[in-house]
C-alpha cells in the first residue's frame, strides 16, 4: 500500500483532458484570465476527497433519504455506500476498542482517510478507458450491451456528480442544515445520486440515447471543470430543479457526446454541427463551469470572455 497522502486530488479526469492538451499543457480560463498550466495543476483541489466521519444523526438522515426511493434494489445498493465510505472509521474504532495503537497503523488509516475516495474514482476511470476510446472512434455499440451500458452510465453519472462545482452547489443549496456536516454527507450522497440517476437512465435506455456530435467548424469544443452538464439546467437558479435531463459531454475539440431523449436527435447516431451550435455548446460549458474552462486554443477562450 502506498503510504503517501495524495494532496492534489483531481475531480476532472486527467486522461480525458489530454484530448485538449499539448505536451500535457492546456489553455485554461479562470478568474477572467487565460493561461496555460500543466494538466496536474487543473481540475483539482487539495485533499478534495478526504473522508469526513459522519455522526449517527447524519447517517440516519442519509438512510432516510435513500429509503425515499421506491426501487428496492437501488435502496439496497445505496445503503451499501454508507458502509463503504464508513469502513475506515469502523476499522479505527475497532482498533481503539481493543487497545491497539501502532504508529504504522495510525499512518495507514490516515492515508486511507485522505486517499480512499480518490483511489476509488481512479478505479472507475481505469475501467472507463475502453468507453472513451470507443467514443473517439464514434463507436456506440456498448450502448446496446446491458452490462457495458450499466457500467458506462455509472461512470457518466460519477463524472457529473464528483466535481467541485456540484459540491459547491449542494453546500450553497443546503447550507448548514440541522448543523450537519454537509461536506461529509455529500461524500456518500454523490455516489447514491450517481447510482440512482444512472439506474434511471438505464431503465429509460430505449428513449434516452447517445448521439455523437461532430464539429465541422474552425472553433474547437471547449470543456470545463464541470465536464458533463445537463443542458436543461442552463439558466436555472440553485432553487430551480430541471424538468428534464440531457447530458452534454465534450470529448475532444472536434467530438462531443449528447445523451438525450430528443426524438429529433436520438435516432441519428451521429450529427454534424457548425459554428453556431459549437458556440452555443461552448457557452453552455462556460455557464456551468465552477472555476475553470479548458481549450486546445486560446482564441476559443477569448471568444467566451468577450462574448
Amino acid at each position: 500500500m502506498n503510504l503517501q497522502k495524495k494532496k492534489k486530488q483531481h475531480f476532472v479526469w486527467r486522461k480525458y483532458l489530454k484530448g485538449w492538451s499539448e505536451n500535457d499543457s492546456i489553455y485554461c480560463l479562470m478568474d477572467g484570465r487565460i493561461f496555460k498550466p500543466g494538466l496536474m495543476g487543473v481540475g483539482q483541489e487539495r485533499y478534495f476527497y478526504k473522508l469526513k466521519e459522519l455522526t449517527e444523526a447524519e447517517i440516519n438522515f442519509i438512510k432516510a433519504f435513500i429509503d425515499q426511493d421506491q426501487r428496492p434494489m437501488i435502496r439496497e445498493l445505496n445503503h451499501g455506500w454508507i458502509d463503504f465510505f464508513n469502513q475506515v472509521f469502523k476499522i479505527r474504532d475497532l482498533l481503539d476498542n481493543h487497545g491497539v495503537s501502532h504508529p504504522e497503523a495510525d499512518k495507514m488509516l490516515d492515508v486511507l482517510v485522505h486517499n480512499f475516495e480518490e483511489d476509488f474514482h481512479g478505479r472507475i476511470e481505469s475501467d472507463a478507458i475502453k468507453f472513451l476510446e470507443m467514443l473517439y472512434r464514434k463507436d456506440l455499440s456498448f450502448y446496446d450491451d446491458d452490462g457495458e451500458l450499466i457500467e458506462f452510465l455509472f461512470f457518466i453519472c460519477q463524472q457529473y456528480f464528483r466535481t467541485q462545482n456540484i459540491d459547491s452547489k449542494v453546500r450553497a443549496a443546503i447550507g448548514s442544515f440541522k448543523g450537519f456536516n454537509v461536506d461529509g454527507m455529500w461524500s456518500v450522497l454523490r455516489h447514491t445520486s450517481a447510482t440512482s440517476v444512472g439506474f434511471s437512465l438505464y431503465q429509460d435506455r430505449a428513449d434516452f440515447r447517445p448521439v455523437i456530435i461532430e464539429n465541422t467548424s474552425n472553433i474547437p469544443f471547449v470543456t470545463g471543470d464541470q465536464p458533463i452538464i445537463n443542458t436543461h439546467a442552463i439558466g436555472l437558479s440553485l432553487e430551480e430543479v430541471p424538468s428534464e435531463l440531457e447530458f452534454y459531454y465534450p470529448l475532444t475539440p472536434k467530438l462531443a457526446l449528447l445523451l438525450t431523449r430528443n426524438p429529433d436527435l436520438n435516432r441519428k447516431g451521429t450529427i454534424s454541427v457548425g459554428e453556431e451550435k459549437v458556440t452555443m455548446y461552448n457557452g453552455f460549458i462556460y455557464s456551468q463551469a465552477g472555476k475553470q474552462v479548458y481549450s486546445s486554443e486560446r482564441d476559443a477562450l477569448e471568444q467566451l470572455l468577450n462574448g
